[in-house]
């Protein structure tokens, strides 16, 4: 009985120690991706992948990947741009806002998840985007 409920107790710390690692591995890659970029998708989908790897253990450093998002997305918007860049950078922006109204929603502040829901709403439908 004792072994059954020390594996049943080790297994998921034993599991949980595996996926941090390889999580660790992942995220020092997306640092070299992002440091090596040439282009800003590339920043950008790497800040998207990165908060994939951690929302769930890590909602806060999920939530700061986020706001990178939006305020590259936001800076680049302000410039002179061709088609298929703003609607990439919108999208984008959305798809951040979006996230963090689902932040903000765990974190019980709903109002807050509200007025981010709304813009990211807003952005989707400038650019005609239905999958948002």
């Amino acid at each position: 009985m004792r072994i059954i409920f020390s594996i049943l107790f080790l297994f998921p710390l034993f599991c949980k120690s595996q996926n941090t690692a390889k999580h660790a591995s992942q995220l020092d890659s997306l640092k070299n991706v992002i440091r090596n970029a040439k282009h800003d998708s590339i920043i950008i989908n790497s800040w998207k992948e990165w908060d994939n790897i951690v929302y769930l253990q890590n909602p806060e450093e999920g939530m700061k990947m986020n706001y990178y998002m939006d305020s590259l997305c936001t800076l680049r918007l302000l410039n002179k741009l061709s088609k298929k860049e703003k609607y990439y950078y919108t999208k984008n922006k959305a798809y951040a806002l979006n996230s963090l109204s689902l932040y903000y929603t765990n974190k019980a502040d709903l109002e807050k998840a509200v007025q981010l829901l709304l813009k990211s709403k807003k952005l989707y439908e400038k650019i005609s985007y239905d999958k948002g």
